[in-house]
């Protein structure tokens, strides 16, 4: 399967949704083949990022516990 990146598939969901709502909210069997289609895509792409979190950051955390050091908190990203 060819890679593709998540800002990509991000993009590609967004103009799918305008178009599904500009098209009296019901979509054909098409859009939602090709919904489904990168909703697949999407999961292959986060799942390297799930798992980083879910390992790296779980066991960052228990060390800072273990350390007594407070959790640090990062923003998701930057709004500007």
């Amino acid at each position: 399967m060819k890679s593709i990146s998540v800002e990509y598939s991000v993009t590609i969901i967004a103009r799918l949704y305008k178009i599904i709502i500009d098209e009296h909210n019901t979509p054909t069997g098409g859009m939602l083949e090709r919904w489904n289609d990168l909703k697949n895509q999407f999961k292959e792409l986060r799942k390297p990022y799930d798992d980083l979190i879910k390992s790296d950051v779980e066991s960052f955390n228990e060390l800072a516990k273990k350390q007594e050091a407070g959790k640090i908190i990062l923003p998701l990203s930057n709004m500007n």
